[in-house]
């Protein structure tokens, strides 16, 4: 008779034979869901990719409630990373199981609400490439075995995956070079006997010059990401810095060309920044019954921020701060600094009725540092999440750092980068 040992083992012979044969990365994706989670008897099974450069997961395959015919998914969501009991595992490269996330404030209702949740990150060389997430409608479902079954799947996976990943950025970096120098072609051709107004040069600006800088900074990631050589790394952020700066430099000139294009980072955002923090804070303190005091020094009304990334750290800190706090009250000091070099905004968290000890000083940003601290169970699972919400500060391009000197009130630090509006 056949044990689950067996079964997995057969299972794990199977995969790798048919991995090395896939020839894009949703054949990779899908391969795990038709050849490994559905001969488990899981009930539901999601595969995430994250794409490089960004900074939320997208669903790719399915199994169960979510799979539809024709390797689609019904009603796909993204998850950022740091939110939700995926993007924590994505974010900190951490296997999360959850026995009963009833009672785990991360955890995200997608299709149906289930108790049990299974999440594994799928990393190479220090990479996170996706999440195999794992659901199921009864508590304490998920066993030690199980993940490390779908540890040894996503270790299996994670090479092949990265191959494939790279291949398709590379595909598409010459695609979009080709196409760009194949229409610059039949622009000149058409303008050659033209004058060119403000919206004309606009647009051979956007032609002539935004293509290849999205080229140069889209290989330079992807160099940065593959070099094992050390001495080509700081070569390769100078370049993909400046490449940055130029980009950053012409969406300025389109903007004054045609001020009504509105060209932006697709990840950043032009925001009311006041507002936008007030309304963070509102939420936090609609969840955590608290109150957050904030004052702002003399502050832009609009700023270009990360915007989904900050929010999700803030809200980390403040659900933090006031399930710490004895009166439910923390103040927030809001102003205009440096970062690196560049802007930052600095955003203050203080307070006056927490001491901070030196064991907490030391292990508050450990992923695995429990800070209940004679708190109510409630009040406790609040307090958890900031080991994340570094991680994410920091990839984002932002600091986070506890500031105190021992048995001193607690000052949390976060400095962000921020942009002014190109006007």
């Amino acid at each position: 008779m056949k044990t689950k040992a067996d079964t997995q083992l057969n299972l794990l012979s199977g995969f790798a034979a048919r991995l090395i044969e896939q020839s894009s990365t949703d054949d990779v994706l899908w391969l795990i869901i038709d050849q490994v989670v559905a001969a488990l008897g899981f009930d539901d099974c999601v595969v995430y990719l994250l794409p490089s450069g960004q900074d939320a997961l997208l669903q790719r395959a399915a199994y169960g409630d979510k799979q539809l015919p024709g390797r689609a998914i019904k009603d796909p969501i993204e998850i950022p990373l740091g939110y939700g009991i995926v993007g924590t595992a994505a974010l900190l490269q951490k296997s999360l199981r959850i026995s009963d996330a009833a009672l785990d404030p991360r955890y995200i209702l997608d299709d149906a609400s289930r108790l049990s949740e299974l999440s594994v990150p799928i990393i190479f060389e220090g990479r996170t490439l996706g999440v195999i997430d794992s659901e199921h409608q009864d508590a304490n479902f998920f066993s030690e075995a199980d993940e490390t079954f779908l540890t040894t799947i996503a270790n299996m996976t994670a090479a092949r995956l990265a191959e494939l990943i790279r291949r398709e950025e590379v595909d598409q970096t010459d695609a979009t070079l080709k196409a760009a120098i194949f229409q610059k072609q039949r622009d000149l051709k058409a303008q050659k006997a033209q004058g060119l107004d403000e919206v004309s040069v606009a647009s051979r600006l956007s032609h002539d010059l935004k293509t290849p800088l999205n080229a140069i900074i889209g290989m330079t990631h992807i160099l940065l990401e593959d070099t094992q050589d050390p001495t080509a790394l700081e070569p390769l952020r100078i370049v993909q810095r400046a490449a940055e700066e130029l980009n950053y430099t012409v969406d300025s000139l389109l903007a004054w060309l045609s001020p009504t294009d509105s060209p932006a980072d697709k990840n950043a955002l032009e925001i009311d920044i006041l507002e936008f923090i007030e309304s963070t804070s509102g939420q936090a303190c609609a969840r955590s019954e608290g109150e957050i005091l904030i004052t702002a020094d003399e502050l832009p009304r609009y700023l270009s921020v990360r915007a989904q990334g900050m929010q999700q750290v803030l809200l980390t800190l403040f659900i933090h701060a006031l399930a710490l706090s004895a009166n439910r009250q923390i103040k927030l000091e809001v102003l205009l600094g440096e970062l690196d070099q560049e802007l930052g905004l600095i955003m203050i968290l203080t307070n006056p009725h927490f001491l901070v000890s030196l064991s907490y000083q030391q292990q508050v940003f450990d992923p695995n540092f429990d800070t209940k601290l004679n708190l109510d169970d409630d009040r406790a699972r609040r307090t958890h999440g900031l080991a994340a919400a570094k991680t994410l500060a920091e990839r984002l391009g932002g600091k986070l750092e506890l500031i105190a000197g021992i048995d001193q009130p607690a000052c949390i630090q976060l400095v962000f980068p921020a942009r002014l509006p190109a006007r």
